[in-house]
């Protein structure tokens, strides 16, 4: 067997292992008010039109909110949750919040908002986050953490 030959089938397999990765290429967190959601549809009486994004929140009436804008890239569609998990100020113990997301293959937006009391005050921001994609049986199939969230504590 050729040494050519043997670079050629390794780079042939790790090219199909990037394809068939799942991956949480960002993470932006930020507060929004109900006015950053508003658009011309919305003003003709049409509803919200969230575009390309897909929009989460945990109190759907409320729009006001913690958002975490999350991006994806993925080979093949996967239903599960995106499980957020973060730490308030002040607070020691994290809290979990699961979002059902059907996740389309290719690349995907996805704005998970913590809304009505569920993050009242646009002024706090959390300590520490996690972001996990999990499957319909339970695997991670990715995930994306704060700088502090993977300190040492």
């Amino acid at each position: 067997m050729s040494v050519r030959f043997i670079i050629l089938a390794l780079a042939l397999l790790a090219s199909t292992v990037v394809v068939h990765a799942t991956e949480i290429v960002r993470v932006w967190p930020e507060w929004r008010t109900d006015e950053s959601f508003v658009r011309l549809s919305e003003l003709l009486g049409k509803g919200e039109k969230p575009g390309s994004q897909i929009f989460i929140r945990t109190n759907p009436e409320k729009r006001d909110g913690l958002y975490f804008l999350v991006r994806l890239a993925h080979a093949s569609a996967i239903e599960g949750t995106l499980e957020l998990s973060l730490i308030r100020p002040g607070k020691m113990e994290s809290e979990v919040f699961k979002f059902p997301a059907s996740v389309p293959s290719g690349s995907s937006v996805f704005q998970l908002g913590l809304t009505g009391g569920d993050w009242p005050d646009p002024k706090t921001e959390p300590v520490a986050w996690r972001i996990a994609l999990v499957d319909s049986s339970g695997a991670e199939q990715a995930a994306a953490e704060s700088f502090l969230w993977s300190t040492p504590q």
